[in-house]
């Protein structure tokens, strides 16, 4: 058996074995041990001597009852390229007990020089790990990947409140603009007010986007339960007084709606994707109504496909504008908050937002005489009491 001090008719992969922090060392299909570096002495607690004098086998620490799962994990190394590993309890000479991680790989036995006075083409090269300290250092992982998600939580809640209290003042400018646009107006003023209130449209948008694309990020809120009519009763409180100060009527249909039923989602993605529908038409409906509804269609007692239709009164799309939206909520590539320059990026944000969330958006619309933008996406119920309408 080759020792640590590797003489020079040894290995290719000595230099391996010698500068590896890890415990290596190289065994054959028997089991026996061909070399080994320091730190294996360590684990197995031995002078170079006593592993030539009592443990040239790697049988030699193994218990009796653990025998066969080695000699099963050799065999199966040395049949397939990818590395396997396997837990052992090893039994040290002087009678101490270590409970180990074996990770093992064939290698070719070409490695070693010395190869011609082998019986076989193929070696397996093993590290040991003591469990404990695997386990150690697993604990150590799941603490930093627990901290990076409360510090990308924590980001996510900043970026929300702020969206949240900038859209607040935002919304206040608009009413007052638009107010103010409903009074008599010189040209010049007209045209002021008109791109005062354009630019807090294009504010709100933004900071929409903002909250948009932290959800779209690596941090997943999660599932929650939530009841859909209690959802848009939310909604309906949030948006009526600003639809009402702008001079338009705005109805929230929940009478047909009486459904108990606790779903299981996202009520957060799925406000935020509303809240730029809903804006949207609050921005181009200059007189009438909008309509919030509500519609469901039921696939089995756990399963129903929830479909919310933002309808207004506003001037309707054109067909060659109908045919941009429809390429955009049609294609496939993924929008970023980089490319907030592109038109309708607030579009195909929620449009992104609304396929994460196995959903899509689609809209109908007459020139003339308004537009519905469309949100359906499948809910599961938490229980079999049957939904009521």
């Amino acid at each position: 058996m080759l020792a640590v001090d590797f003489p020079s008719s040894f290995l290719k992969s000595s230099l391996l074995l010698e500068l590896s922090p890890a415990a290596l060392l190289t065994i054959d299909h028997s089991g026996r041990i061909l070399a080994y570096n320091q730190q294996v002495l360590q684990v197995l607690e031995l002078s170079p001597q006593e592993v030539s004098e009592w443990g040239d086998t790697l049988y030699k620490f193994v218990a009796p009852t653990q025998t066969a799962t080695l000699l099963e994990h050799i065999k199966h190394c040395l049949e397939i390229e990818t590395r396997t590993t396997l837990d052992l309890t090893l039994t040290l000479r002087t009678g101490k007990e270590k409970p180990m991680r074996l990770s093992s790989r064939r290698i070719a036995a070409s490695l070693l020089l010395a190869a011609g006075s082998l019986d076989t083409e193929l070696l397996i090269m093993c590290s040991l790990v003591e469990i404990p300290d695997l386990r150690l250092l697993e604990d150590k992982l799941l603490l930093a990947r627990e901290q990076e998600s409360q510090v990308d939580l924590m980001r996510a809640l900043q970026i929300n409140n702020l969206s949240h209290d900038l859209k607040t003042s935002l919304h206040a400018i608009l009413n007052i603009s638009n107010l103010l646009l409903q009074t008599d107006l010189n040209k010049d003023q007209r045209i002021w007010m008109e791109s005062i209130a354009e630019s807090s449209l294009s504010l709100v948008g933004i900071a929409n986007e903002l909250t948009n694309d932290s959800a779209l990020g690596d941090h997943q809120e999660g599932f929650t339960s939530f009841n859909i009519r209690n959802f848009l009763s939310a909604i309906d409180a949030l948006y009526a007084p600003q639809a009402l100060s702008l001079g338009l009527e705005w109805q929230v249909h929940l009478q047909n709606h009486q459904d108990s039923a606790v779903y299981q989602g996202e009520p957060n993605r799925l406000r935020q994707i509303l809240a730029y529908l809903i804006d949207n038409a609050l921005r181009y409906t200059e007189e009438g109504r909008i309509d919030i509804l509500l519609h469901r269609k039921d696939y089995h007692e756990y399963l129903s496909e929830f479909t919310f239709e933002i309808r207004d009164s506003g001037p309707g799309i054109g067909i060659k504008e109908q045919a941009t939206l429809s390429s955009l909520l049609e294609s496939k590539e993924v929008s970023h908050l980089a490319r907030s320059g592109q038109k309708n990026v607030g579009l195909s944000l929620a449009r992104d937002l609304a396929r994460n969330l196995g959903g899509q958006i689609y809209f109908e619309s007459t020139l003339g005489m308004g537009s519905s933008f469309f949100l359906s996406l499948p809910l599961h119920r938490e229980s079999s009491q049957p939904a009521t309408t």
